[in-house]
């Protein structure tokens, strides 16, 4: 009997290898390295000096019945693994992806979709504490994304579903990620529309249920907007808003984050490109008696891109940093950004 099996394991694993060599997908290695000389005022005092890297190891292939497969590991600085996804294409029946904590999921996509020569405001600098919309990011998800422009004039429709919202981002193999503070299940629906050239408008909304345990608020998101592309210009504006709407009424916390963004870019040629962008964020607190706060964000950006490198320099100024009033931030960044 053993003799039986472990014959039949052989030729098992024969023909399996077999079919791993005729269908074998191409395997890529990208990344990227960038150096930052950071100077901001209220800031602790340390070297300006700052280094980020990291390397995408990304495979594909093809099926027997055509269609397509990718998967992508993301490495951080010290080569450490920050994210992963594999994607099924199944042509006229759209695609699927299983995504841990890579990003783009969700509404996630649209915290803010402003053209920049560089970062966004909130992320040149200076935006610590900035709140945006999020959903289902960062945790174990399933994005669904419907036929290419199902409805008409270049749209797309994605939904996102994550049994668990903890922000785990890698789970383990026939695990979970274990996080006490874990929350329960999340939908993110997200819409995107092309309906004349250059112009591009999205919308997307977000149903995260409670913490389990504590009975802590749902929360509900919502965003929607446009950009508008002519020549060399791109100008664009939208609104977002995440509330915790249910379960938790305790005076001081946070109601509702109401966030406005606006940006103007400029592509003088190939290479060298100009912006313009602001991101206002409304805390709302519950309680009659507790004000809002809005912290602004203004940041002014260039870039000029050489190849494989783009230098980019940006001042950014905050006004009520953190949420925090009275409080501000202003920080000025060069960066160089090498991809290979």
């Amino acid at each position: 009997m053993n003799k039986v099996t472990k014959i039949g394991l052989t030729a098992l694993c024969g023909s399996l290898v077999s079919v791993t060599a005729a269908n074998a997908g191409a395997i890529t290695v990208a990344g990227g390295a960038g150096v930052t000389w950071t100077t901001e005022e209220a800031s602790v005092d340390g070297n300006p000096l700052g280094m980020k890297s990291n390397l995408t190891f990304g495979a594909s292939g093809e099926m027997d019945n055509g269609n397509t497969w990718s998967a992508a590991m993301y490495n951080g600085d010290a080569q450490t693994l920050t994210s992963s996804n594999i994607k099924l294409t199944m042509g006229g029946m759209g695609s699927i992806e299983a995504d841990f904590g890579a990003g783009g999921v969700g509404i996630d996509a649209l915290d803010d979709k402003m053209p920049n020569a560089y970062e966004e405001p909130w992320d040149s600098g200076a935006g610590a504490g900035f709140s945006t919309v999020s959903g289902v990011h960062g945790s174990g998800t399933l994005q669904y994304s419907l036929p290419a422009d199902i409805l008409g004039a270049g749209s797309t429709i994605k939904i996102a579903y994550s049994p668990r919202v903890d922000g785990g981002g890698l789970q383990a193999d026939k695990g979970n990620s274990g996080l006490v503070s874990a929350k329960g299940s999340g939908t993110d629906v997200v819409v995107t529309m092309a309906p004349i050239e250059g112009l591009s408008v999205f919308a997307g909304y977000s149903d995260v249920e409670g913490q389990v345990g504590n009975k802590a608020g749902d929360t509900t998101s919502t965003a929607y907007g446009a950009t508008f592309a002519v020549g060399g210009i791109t100008v664009g504006a939208q609104t977002s808003r995440a509330s915790y709407v249910e379960g938790s009424n305790t005076s001081g916390a946070t109601n509702y984050y109401d966030n406005v963004a606006y940006a103007v870019s400029f592509a003088v040629n190939d290479n060298l490109t100009l912006s313009y962008g602001a991101h206002d964020s409304d805390r709302k607190l519950i309680g009659h008696n507790n004000a809002t706060v809005e912290m602004e964000t203004a940041s002014m950006q260039i870039s000029y891109n050489m190849g494989g490198a783009t230098l980019a320099i940006a001042h950014t100024e905050v006004d009520n940093s953190a949420y925090s009033a009275g409080t501000s931030a202003d920080a000025n960044i060069i960066a160089l950004n090498l991809v290979f």
